[in-house]
């Protein structure tokens, strides 16, 4: 986990995170992303960091950019979702497939995991 970048303010560490996106929106990946960063820098640390994050999406031209402020989530959430993953790897728990035709489209694991072979509803 390494962060794009911290403000300091009012005693707390605010994380931001930049993307280059088609659509100038904060999507539940990058909550994700700033969470685990939020635990990993308070756990070395030992700064607080927010529970307020920043994800600032510029458009691919460059031209338009937006600021999306986020909540982060729980640390017992990141950790729910760390374990979920690895049971996912280990093969202990079926994956589920995402119900967003645009996430399948642009995932890089589409080749592996060829989303149209499976029921989605």
């Amino acid at each position: 986990a390494r962060a794009d970048r911290g403000y300091r303010w009012n005693g707390e560490l605010h994380l931001a995170e930049f993307k280059t996106r088609t659509r100038a929106m904060a999507y539940s990946s990058d909550v994700i992303e700033l969470s685990v960063q939020r635990l990993v820098i308070e756990k070395s640390t030992g700064e607080r960091v927010s529970e307020i994050g920043y994800v600032l999406a510029q458009d691919l031209s460059g031209k338009r950019r937006s600021v999306n402020k986020v909540r982060l989530l729980p640390r017992v959430d990141v950790i729910a979702l760390a374990r979920r993953r690895e049971a996912i790897l280990k093969g202990r728990v079926v994956p589920r497939y995402t119900s967003s035709q645009g996430l399948c489209i642009h995932c890089a694991y589409r080749p592996e995991c060829k989303p149209e072979l499976h029921d989605r509803g």
